[in-house]
């Protein structure tokens, strides 16, 4: 066994030496072709190992390879029929005590090792190692930038390397719990009873299907709320069928990626979620607890909820987007609680809703106090009811009574600085300052604040400080300024980028006779951006422009584009011109890229909205989550942090990410919450 990085001479030497038995093969009439429909394994003049040995040779993060002349024996327990699994045979021993993933840059492998036939793998000159920690057998490492995977097993070479043996043969599939699954179970068939999907993939489909092409992520939980991911592959047969609603088994091979334990299913029929789904908590009994009490019981030291339930009124508005889908801000009487969900919520503004206080937990969130860990089941609509009458108190008052926090309060007589439209504000009134928040999100975030004298009916929160926010700009009266975005009328010739936005803001999605202008900031060679899509930028804004078909324009051109008679739409939060034909882009030449703005991360958050689609530069930036750019993965500045994608067919998706701190330069994206993508490794110094 060696611990090298180095070519596998052994299967290179295979190869040539099959390459040129080709060519001195010119005889028409063939030899039996290597597999055969007999239902025997083949006849070895090697010893044979178990899949355990082969494992037992490798340690997590170590590329060894094999030298001994022997055949792995194993039964293949997954194939690659679905779709769901890609260029891959995963096998076991035929008690399913150890299993390995065994990589081929080949196709269609199910036709000759389906699941349940034994295979015999020459294993001299391949390697064993691990893939973000999953096993794997396949050629010599590959050095990319700063991360090593493994090769694939030509397929060239599939045939002579990987000997099919009987069919159908019995294997074992361990019956386990998701708290028993572990690393020895991986590459294996489990079966896992009484679990089902968590309540936000209902109504949702196995995966996407959409472009870029990837996979879906969804939670599997059981009913003490023990969760683990399934993961199903946009390629995969079953894409498209909708996700089961009940509880029951699912037969699965136990993965993982990364620190996140995963499981796949061979196809739908690993599922059978045909039984009645967990209850869900305490849905019966005990007594109303108020939400004072409540707080009371936090201020403590109690992180446990009494027996019971809280009822209150919806004072937050889901519906304009300045409240994540998860939380609710329930009040009673004169105080309120912030309740987080696992998923997102369907309660409106002024339902009166109990939840069930079973399974919960109270904690604080930067300040906030608030009742997390609970479930959809957990909490019911009791009706409609009146929403609370808003406290009248000063910015003072506020700042210094943590019993306001969650409840509906009003601010009279009072200024609002800070950014034009909202987003990172401050109000002041004659007792102090308080910081006034709009998530970029928020369907009225481009919309200009009012000048002068205001009252704001608000609901009071924290964020490590003090904070209001509202649940649309109806709640700010008084004042001057339009609130309803600047005078953009519509106009014919070439609209700047900063006209076509006002538009959208305005409500109006409607292009005239009109034509824009910019510079290609995306990087079609990186491969980060969708290859239907640029990102062009002029002076301080940018959009997406989405083509009907795939381009071929670089990035740093500046290009002239009729738009005539399209429409503005924005896809999870970006706004973007969608459906222009390629034929409508005069490339005016090189143009020179703008400067990137200088900006922290928390500036970007509070101007996602206006600065989309334009660059920006960071400075002291840190990237964590993952190891690679492929991975999920979060920039944090000395001011916050933010999410950042890097899509699966960027070309430096598996190279490593920066320790310490880095200068970023990126686009300011939106996937439903503000994102920095960056264009390639250039873009990180």
């Amino acid at each position: 066994m060696k611990r090298i990085f180095q070519s596998p001479m052994n299967v290179l030497s295979l190869l040539l030496l099959f390459t040129l038995g080709l060519g001195s093969c010119v005889d028409k009439e063939f030899d039996e072709p290597p597999f055969t429909s007999t239902n025997v394994d083949p006849e070895l003049d090697i010893p044979t190992v178990s899949v355990s040995d082969i494992l037992s040779r490798w340690s997590p993060g170590d590329y060894v390879e094999i030298t001994d002349d022997v055949a792995m024996e194993a039964v293949v327990v997954a194939d690659d029929e679905s779709g769901n699994f890609y260029k891959t045979l995963v096998v076991s021993d035929s008690l399913g005590q150890a299993g390995i993933s065994i990589i081929i840059d080949d196709f269609d492998l199910f036709n000759t090792y389906p699941v349940g036939r034994k295979i015999f793998v020459k294993v001299n000159g391949l390697y064993v190692g691990d893939n973000r920690g999953l096993p794997q057998l396949g050629t010599a490492p590959v050095q990319d930038g700063n991360f090593t995977n493994l090769g694939r097993i030509p397929a060239a070479l599939k045939e002579e390397i990987i000997l099919p043996g009987k069919r159908n043969v019995n294997f074992t599939i361990k019956d386990k719990t998701l708290s028993q699954l572990g690393i020895n179970d991986y590459n294996t068939l489990v079966r896992i009873q009484g679990l089902e999907f968590t309540a936000n993939s209902l109504g949702d489909t196995y995966a996407n299907f959409q472009d870029p092409v990837s996979g879906v992520n969804h939670n599997l939980t059981d009913c003490d709320d023990n969760r683990i991911i399934i993961r199903n592959s946009d390629y995969a047969t079953f894409a498209r069928d909708m996700i089961p609603e009940g509880n029951g088994s699912i037969v699965a091979v136990f993965s993982v990626f990364g620190n996140d334990s995963q499981l796949f299913i061979r196809d739908t029929d690993d599922i059978n979620f045909t039984g009645d789904r967990c209850s869900g908590g305490n849905t019966g009994g005990g007594d109303q607890v108020s939400i004072q009490s409540l707080r009371q019981a936090y201020a403590s030291g109690t992180t446990t909820p009494p027996e019971g339930y809280v009822q209150g009124v919806v004072i937050s508005d889901r519906s304009t987007g300045n409240f994540q889908d998860q939380n609710m801000v329930l009040q009673d009487g004169d105080f309120g609680i912030t309740v987080r969900f696992w998923d997102g919520h369907s309660y409106d503004l002024g339902d009166e809703v109990r939840v069930d206080l079973a399974g919960t937990e109270l904690g604080e969130f930067r300040g906030l106090v608030q009742l997390s860990s609970v479930e959809l089941d957990n909490a019911s609509n009791q009706g409609s009811s009146s929403l609370p009458t808003p406290k009248e108190v000063s910015v003072s008052e506020l700042l210094a009574d943590n019993d306001l926090q969650s409840t509906r309060v009003l601010i009279k007589d009072a200024t609002i600085g800070g950014d034009a439209q909202f987003g990172f504000n401050d109000v002041t009134d004659n007792t102090g300052t308080i910081d006034f928040f709009t998530f970029s999100g928020a369907s009225f975030a481009s919309q200009n604040v009012p000048t002068g004298s205001v009252d704001i009916t608000a609901i009071a929160s924290r964020y490590d400080d003090p904070q209001i926010l509202v649940n649309d700009a109806d709640d700010v009266s008084g004042g001057g300024g339009n609130t309803g975005g600047s005078d953009c009328d519509q106009a014919t010739g070439e609209i700047s980028l900063e006209d076509l936005r006002c538009k959208w803001a305005d409500g109006d999605a409607n292009i005239a006779d009109n034509t824009i202008s910019g510079i290609i900031i995306s990087d079609r060679e990186g491969g980060n951006i969708n290859n239907q899509n640029i990102q062009i930028q002029n002076g301080e804004y940018g959009i997406v422009v989405r083509f009907d078909e795939q381009h071929g324009f670089a990035m740093g051109l500046e290009v002239s584009i009729d738009v005539s008679n399209l429409e503005l739409s924005e896809f999870n939060g970006i706004l973007q011109i969608n459906g222009v034909m390629l034929d409508a882009v005069t490339v005016m030449g090189q143009g020179t890229i703008p400067t990137p703005r200088s900006a922290t991360i928390q500036e970007v958050i509070n101007n996602s909205e206006a600065w989309e689609s334009t660059l920006v530069v960071i400075d002291d930036v840190q990237v964590s989550g993952g190891s690679t750019w492929g991975e999920a993965n979060t920039l944090t500045d000395d001011s916050g942090s933010i999410g950042t994608f890097t899509s699966g067919f960027a070309t430096f998706s598996d190279s490593s990410v920066p320790t310490g701190s880095v200068e970023l330069t990126g686009i300011i994206g939106q996937f439903n919450d503000p994102q920095i993508l960056i264009r390639n490794l250039d873009d990180v110094n």
